[in-house]
């Protein structure tokens, strides 16, 4: 997405009549060559090609399973060649078709990217620093935090109660979980960064204060 003319956001990126791209990939190798690094990434389907593998879910490829998986050609071939697709680069190379998609005249302009709620710590820095190293000035922000950046960027304005700190609850009900998240604002309208100390005690207490802390990023799945 984009912000464009700080009002409102416009898809750039479509398949068909729908506002958004599958996110599926498809890796192309040549089984005449045996180097095992060697492949070539697609968004959509190549026609003719002899060796084609699909991946229906880049999000979950880069979360789940072995962080290198090998591919095959022809089982029944002991000669068969081969190749290692490495988790991260796959997912790196798969940012950078997005990226390139979008029309030149908007990629300098300000972009966002969601990140999902996943709570293994190692898991969670390794999608943000793919995208943040395949989109240049790209801000991440966790699903129920966009919300809120919704608001403060189209309706200007995050108070709940005039002149205070607001502590809001978002709830971001998917396909199948509920991820919820606290977001304290300071008087001056400003989202405090996340804290990734897990202090939430000292958090809430100082946020009760009104000294300004917070709490967001921090995730309860159901």
């Amino acid at each position: 997405m984009s912000n464009i003319e700080g009002n409102a956001f416009r898809f750039l990126l479509q398949e068909g009549d729908r506002p958004f791209l599958p996110s599926r990939c498809y890796i192309e190798a040549d089984p005449k060559i045996q180097n095992r690094k060697q492949w070539i990434l697609h968004l959509s389907r190549p026609e003719g090609a002899p060796w084609l593998f699909e991946i229906d879910d880049i999000k979950a490829w880069m979360l789940h399973g072995k962080p290198v998986r090998q591919i095959i050609f022809d089982r029944s071939d002991k000669n068969t060649p081969f190749r290692d697709l490495d988790r991260d680069a796959i997912f790196r190379e798969y940012l950078r078709h997005l990226f390139e998609r979008i029309p030149a005249e908007y990629r300098s302009r300000r972009k966002y990217a969601l990140m999902p709620s996943i709570s293994d710590d190692d898991s969670r820095t390794r999608y943000r620093d793919a995208i943040e190293a395949t989109i240049p000035e790209v801000t991440v922000l966790p699903e129920p935090e966009m919300v809120a950046e919704y608001f403060r960027l189209l309706e200007r304005n995050l108070e709940l109660v005039p002149g205070r700190n607001n502590v809001i609850l978002v709830v971001d009900t998917g396909a199948s979980t509920a991820n919820m998240t606290l977001i304290v604002t300071r008087r001056d309208r400003t989202i405090v960064d996340v804290d990734a100390t897990g202090a939430q005690r000292d958090l809430r207490l100082r946020a009760l204060r009104g000294d300004s802390a917070g709490n967001a990023g921090h995730w309860v799945d159901c």
